[in-house]
């Protein structure tokens, strides 16, 4: 049955499809705010192009307000076939930026982060505004300015660095307040950091302190968010000299396996798209090395999705896995390679670990290949779109080639 609500937005969905095209664009922005606060998914494209049509046409006269009801509520309803349309909105956003305020401003950035679209011109303006008024900038301004450059993996090259200008201010007395305030908003900002290879010591102290972590989620662990698990797993990884505060293990096992995907199941009637396709990858894996030398596992708890392993020597030839190793439990922190060996840790990459349209990897898949290789395995990431689509053979000698390559490169 539907939620009450549900049932009124879709009415309401339906009557304002019918007479968009009389409306003024405030009155649009009006409308589209209520999807936006009831959770409710704008699914008519011709709603959507017509808004879209509609605000880069009157872009110089729309309201400050207008504009940011209108990207919060296509942030949130944007469907995949209208995601070719966002740089064209943001072209006419952009040249309007020295008028918005920067509360305004981060929404048209924003826009960007959930098709991992990189609009350089935007990024780097409302960037370079934030850095300009960091003083009056609000720490959800900062959280939602870095939000973006941390999952593309973009710099905006700001004057001065965007980075040491919020440093500058997380280290004021007069932001505590603030940071009680709005402990979620502050957990964000340190995790989008730790992403870009920023690691605040004392922030990081105080974000995983189990008192700060009550006050912002109460003492339901089931409802922590995994930027905890993040922040946890990357001190241990990549700041090995820390010794703040860390996770429980108890709360740091069941997060990892609260946020894991599950790994495929063939015996599983129902299997998603990527389910499928990881699926094959490690069966042509098993057909090239054999069944015994091949295993699935949780390397990393702060990265939701499996990979697969395999021990290759310099003479190309599968060796055993190390029996400690194939014995690990799973969701019990990071999983070193062992050290007799030369570990290959493949990674399945859906086409959401990728900007926009190509084969560069976002910022988590960066992380993900950084902090692998710490563990000591050599990473070799499958993107969707050059998998062959042949038969097995080719599959295989695909596969076989990747490895050959990735131990060159290592060895060089």
């Amino acid at each position: 049955m539907r939620h009450p609500t549900n049932v009124s937005m879709y009415k309401l969905e339906y009557q304002l499809e019918a007479c968009i095209e009389n409306l003024s664009i405030e009155e649009i922005g009006v409308a589209v705010m209520g999807f936006f606060k009831t959770q409710n998914f704008i699914r008519s494209e011709k709603i959507m192009n017509h808004i879209i049509d509609k605000t880069i046409s009157e872009i110089k006269s729309v309201p400050e307000i207008t504009l940011a009801c209108i990207l919060k509520a296509f942030r949130y309803s944007m469907t995949i076939p209208l995601w070719r349309r966002i740089p064209e909105l943001l072209n006419a956003v952009e040249q309007e930026l020295p008028r918005l305020t920067i509360q305004c401003s981060v929404h048209a950035s924003l826009l960007t982060t959930r098709p991992q679209i990189v609009h350089e011109g935007v990024l780097r303006k409302v960037s370079q505004k934030l850095v300009d008024n960091i003083t009056t900038c609000r720490l959800k301004d900062m959280e939602k300015a870095v939000f973006p450059l941390a999952q593309e993996n973009f710099d905006p090259k700001t004057e001065p660095c965007i980075y040491k200008a919020i440093l500058n201010e997380l280290i004021k007395d007069e932001r505590k307040n603030e940071m009680e305030q709005h402990p979620k908003t502050l957990i964000a900002l340190v995790h989008y950091l730790c992403l870009k290879g920023i690691y605040v010591q004392h922030l990081i102290e105080k974000v995983l302190d189990m008192e700060f972590v009550y006050h912002t989620y109460g003492k339901n662990k089931y409802i922590y968010g995994r930027e905890l698990l993040y922040i946890d797993t990357t001190m241990e990884l990549e700041c090995p000299s820390y010794n703040g505060p860390r996770l429980p293990t108890d709360i740091r096992n069941y997060l990892s396996k609260r946020y894991a995907k599950g790994i495929p199941d063939p015996n599983k009637k129902k299997m998603s798209k990527h389910q499928f396709w990881h699926l094959e990858i490690k069966e042509t894996a098993e057909a090239v090395f054999g069944k015994d030398y091949v295993v699935e596992k949780y390397l990393l708890p702060n990265h939701p999705r499996a990979d697969i392993v395999v021990n290759i020597d310099n003479d190309k030839e599968p060796q055993p896995l190390d029996c400690d190793f194939r014995n690990t439990e799973a969701f019990t922190g990071p999983i070193r390679a062992p050290k007799d060996g030369n570990y290959f840790a493949i990674v399945v990459a859906s086409k959401n670990l990728f900007l926009f349209q190509s084969t560069i990897p976002n910022g988590e898949t960066v992380s993900k290949i950084k902090q692998l290789k710490l563990l000591g395995y050599k990473p070799i990431l499958i993107h969707k779109e050059e998998w062959p689509s042949g038969n097995t053979i080719e599959k295989m000698k695909y596969l076989k080639t990747l490895i050959e390559n990735t131990n060159t490169t290592n060895e060089d």
